[in-house]
């Protein structure tokens, strides 16, 4: 939604005490904190007054007894505004208090943005503290001054000195527990033996890890709970990724320890029901000991505790417990048990020689390739609110081109047919014993940026991997070509990502870098830093297992719909088994400023927006007015905002393809400029071969639309010279009365 600016400008001259701040909960209190490496302790008073002080350290480790402290600085200083800043389109972490600070000694004013995080802790990032800002024109605007904070800028944070206990939920809102005494100075010492601070995270896959004095534990939803591993001195956790540990000691400075999650991955794989974890853990993991053996029986996994013992008394004893596997596998197993122990040479009852006793439990799968029929499917026509949309893209090129694909000639009544998808659907993976792979003639040919090419041995390689994911789709990192390219594709091989967490991802490397894309990469495991490759084309790296999703298909509801449950999914949004709540109607604007290809510009705007405003006054919608370039959230919230998306609409551009998070049945609107002379566009991707080359653009994002079962209209307009055009609100009206 567009919030449009205000305004509060007051004269510094009239500034009374009515206007004065009075501090209550959550700011009021006495605070320490670590600032620009200086012990600060700032003092929030009831009255506005905010006292701070700073001390350095002369010498020695630790805020100890021995340490000398120097007062570096006294600052007095008042609040002269305060207000609560939320946005209900924002995520609640983006909510603040905005106060404005007037330091006493040096004349200055410095807006303060003041995030809550528990009752325990405030964050706070500062303006510029600079005297021309109020001075020279003897008044102040307060948007102004808070609009200079540098948004990437790192926070302070501090610590309420007389805490209270509170839930902790993860590291930013955990609570922190310290002892601090106050000798003559008011300088702090934390060297008491039972001083700590009981730190927590999610790892990644939400198993909740926390330390204590000693120790570095996990708890699981179901109570389950352990040991990772024991400290030598407290640490204070802030972020779990993988098997490493990111934490600060007692001296504030960053250290990373490494962990064994294998114990408490294995005990969530079991909860969660992953077979296919528990059994890849089972061959390749040191799971070993009766500890784990009576975790198995208690929790009533006798049989994944039968291949961790080779004693054929007590795997004879498991086979017996298995009552939880059906029958007939039970009996077999216990057969299986009796042929070994007639089998064993010291056994005078064995006659029996070289007897083929079939193994059914875990049975050796073939990994090879992952792969499933695709049902042939239609992508029907476009709705059109008058014979201008019609025409217009009957006399298209991508029209011309796919009305060969409809049953007899007719796309009326179903539309385009697509049955050559079939054999195209594979995740293939290559074992490569003697050489190493990279590609071989598998994946699109994007000119020259093919990636075809075998290795037959290392000296032709730079860089050696020992297994390898291939995402080779141009411009990987735009947040619109990941998603229709590479999400169709990942959400057919996703499941690769989880059962080779060592894996290097490779992807092609592009022209831009989506933050958006790097949030989604993270919110499925896989972090940028760790263990994502940017492939080029003078780039030549090998691999001793690659797996290649090349032949999934480029388009098919199927992998589309798919690609939308994982997005709603690492997003928190439950799969709808109905319709649920769609009350936005989003504008999708394109600007002058946010376009990286200039043109398609509405040049009528305002009147344009009136009709998306009446039409949300009729029908109890909430007008949402969104402008990428604006968007600081992670990409979770904009996945919420457009899940609820009732209808978007805008202008033919990458913003649009945030439809792929909104539900079935949304309406799209796009608005499709053309020049005068011609309606020809590029066509759609399809790519359902290698050779199959089109370029992405022109009608994707009508196709998208289709796969993803939304109600798509498409409103085209004649272009100026400039490549700008007004809209037709004649027109535009006409449209939403039919929808």
């Amino acid at each position: 939604m567009a919030i449009k600016p205000f305004f509060i400008i007051f004269f510094i001259g009239t500034v009374n005490s009515q206007l004065r701040c009075i501090f209550d909960r959550p700011i009021l209190g006495e605070y320490y904190s670590y600032e620009n490496g200086l012990e600060t302790h700032t003092s929030f008073k009831k009255n506005g007054n905010i006292d701070r002080l700073f001390y350095r350290r002369e010498s020695g480790r630790g805020a100890t007894a021995n340490i000398i402290t120097v007062l570096d600085n006294h600052a007095l200083g008042e609040c002269v505004y305060l207000n609560w800043r939320a946005n209900p389109f924002r995520h609640v972490s983006r909510h603040h208090y905005e106060l404005i600070y007037r330091d006493k000694k040096k004349s200055c004013y410095q807006c303060y943005e003041i995030y809550n995080r528990t009752r325990n802790i405030l964050q706070i990032r500062k303006s510029e503290c600079d005297e021309v800002t109020s001075l020279s024109t003897n008044q102040m605007n307060i948007q102004d001054l808070c609009l200079t904070i540098n948004e990437e800028a790192e926070f302070d944070t501090l610590f309420l000195k007389t805490y209270s206990a509170e839930e902790c939920r993860a590291t930013i809102y955990g609570t922190y527990h310290f002892t601090y005494e106050f000798r003559e100075g008011g300088i702090g010492i934390c060297d008491n033996p039972i001083s700590r601070l009981v730190s927590c995270a999610s790892d990644d896959s939400g198993v909740f890890i926390y330390t204590t004095s000693n120790h570095i534990k996990y708890a699981l939803v179901n109570g389950d709970h352990g040991i990772i591993r024991t400290l030598d001195l407290p640490i204070y956790i802030t972020k779990i990724k993988g098997n490493s540990v990111f934490c600060l000691d007692r001296e504030v400075r960053t250290r990373l320890l490494n962990i064994d999650p294998t114990e408490y991955k294995f005990k969530l794989a079991l909860i969660n029901r992953k077979y296919d974890e528990v059994l890849h853990m089972v061959r390749t993991a040191k799971l070993v000991g009766q500890s784990i053996l009576a975790y198995l029986q208690k929790k009533g996994y006798p049989e994944v505790a039968l291949h961790f013992v080779k004693d054929e008394k007590t795997r004879f004893g498991l086979a017996l417990e298995c009552g939880n596997i059906d029958v007939i596998t039970c009996v077999i197993i216990i057969t299986y048990e009796i042929y070994r122990l007639l089998l064993r040479p010291r056994n005078k009852l064995s006659i029996i020689k070289n007897y083929d006793v079939p193994s059914i439990l875990f049975s050796k799968q073939d990994f090879e390739q992952n792969s499933y029929t695709l049902e042939p499917f239609y992508i029907s026509l476009p709705n059109f609110s008058d014979d201008e949309a019609r025409n217009w893209f009957y006399s298209s090129s991508y029209y011309k081109a796919y009305s060969k694909k409809c049953p007899l000639g007719s796309c009326e009544e179903k539309g385009f047919f697509f049955n050559d998808t079939k054999e195209h659907l594979s995740v293939n993976i290559f074992l490569v014993k003697n050489g190493l792979y990279l590609n071989d003639e598998c994946g699109y040919n994007y000119k020259d940026d093919a990636i075809q090419r075998t290795f037959k041995n290392s000296d032709e390689v730079t860089v050696i991997y020992d297994k390898a994911i291939l995402y080779t789709v141009p411009d990987g990192w735009s947040f619109q070509h990941f998603l229709d390219g590479i999400g169709p594709k990942l959400s057919h091989s996703r499941s690769y990502l989880q059962k080779y967490p060592d894996a290097k991802v490779i992807i092609l490397q592009g022209v831009r870098f989506d933050r958006s894309v790097k949030e989604i990469w993270s919110m499925l495991g896989v972090e940028e830093s760790e263990r994502i490759i940017h492939y080029t084309r003078d780039m030549k790296i090998g691999a001793h297992l690659l797996i290649n999703p090349c032949r999934t298909p480029g388009i098919h509801p199927r992998l589309w719909q798919d690609a939308r449950l994982m997005y709603w999914s690492i997003s928190g949004i439950p799969n709808p088994s109905s319709e649920s709540k769609r009350n936005n109607l989003i504008y999708i604007q394109r600007t002058g400023t946010n376009a990286m290809n200039s043109g398609r510009l509405i040049l009528n705007e305002e009147p344009f927006i009136k009709v998306l405003r009446d039409y949300c006054s009729k029908h109890s919608l909430n007008y949402v007015q969104y402008d990428h370039s604006k968007d600081k959230d992670h990409i979770r919230s904009r996945i919420e905002l457009f899940y609820n998306a009732k209808v978007i609409i805008g202008v033919h551009s990458g913003a649009l393809s945030n439809m792929n998070f909104a539900q079935s049945g949304t309406t799209i609107i796009e608005i499709m400029p053309y020049t005068s002379d011609t309606s020809s566009l590029p066509m759609t991707c399809s790519m359902f071969r290698p050779e199959d080359i089109k370029a992405c653009a022109g009608y994707i994002l009508y196709t998208q639309a289709r796969l993803l079962n939304q109600s798509y209209w498409i409103l085209p307009f004649v272009i100026n010279a400039d490549k700008n055009f007004n809209v037709d609100t004649t027109r535009l009206q006409k449209l939403f009365d039919q929808i």
